[in-house]
């Protein structure tokens, strides 16, 4: 019993726990299609914590909400991306620009709405294309 007790008590902490490489890293939170996550920045990396819960037991969407996070936190474009469903890293592309770090973490609404979607054969893999705002 004791064991049990202990291993609820171990995964309960490990919710919205950074990866070693972005310990101490500020979180910026902020909301992409309804998707809310924590953004830490870490040299030429990012990683993107979905905070709300949902079933996915798959990458699926959550990997274009959260590279939008990413890309509106850190100014940069993702241009590789792994993880899974809740939580997941990119590598960044600045072209030479800094990583600009917001002064206060604020929270910020996404609209969304898909452009277009496809499937490549062969692969099962979908990608969606959206186009998304600001919301004021």
């Amino acid at each position: 019993m004791r064991r049990v007790l202990w291993f609820c008590l171990l995964a309960l902490l490990a919710c919205n726990t950074p990866g070693l490489d972005f310990v101490g890293a500020p979180p910026t939170r902020l909301s992409v299609s309804g998707a809310t996550y924590d953004v830490r920045l870490a040299g030429n990396r990012a990683e993107a914590i979905r905070l709300n819960p949902t079933y996915a037991p798959r990458l699926g969407a959550f990997e274009f909400t959260a590279r939008a996070a990413m890309e509106i936190v850190s100014g940069c474009t993702v241009i590789k991306i792994k993880g899974d469903a809740a939580q997941l890293v990119g590598t960044l592309d600045c072209k030479a620009a800094p990583v600009r770090r917001p002064a206060r973490p604020r929270a910020i609404e996404l609209d969304c709405y898909e452009v277009d979607q496809w499937t490549i054969e062969g692969l099962e893999q979908t990608t969606t294309l959206l186009d998304c705002g600001v919301t004021s």
